[in-house]
């Protein structure tokens, strides 16, 4: 299940976007079903699975990006 979830949030780079976490959530969930509770817990997840991607060298940060982007 994990898997599924990375390669969930790898799709949200496709095109060369370079997408926030909310922004990822927001593509994963869909926007209307996004809610405050929702967005709280998936941010949290979104976030952890950016930063194992950039451990792994498959996402970066966007440098003096606010809020933060990503980018594959």
């Amino acid at each position: 299940q994990a898997e599924k979830l990375l390669g969930r949030v790898r799709d949200q780079f496709s095109g060369g976007a370079e997408p926030t976490a909310y922004e990822i959530v927001e593509g994963i969930v869909g926007r209307e079903n996004l809610s405050a509770a929702t967005a709280g817990f998936m941010l949290q997840i979104v976030l952890a699975c950016l930063d194992h991607l950039a451990v792994l060298g498959e996402a970066t940060p966007v440098a003096d990006s606010d809020p933060q982007r990503w980018r594959a």
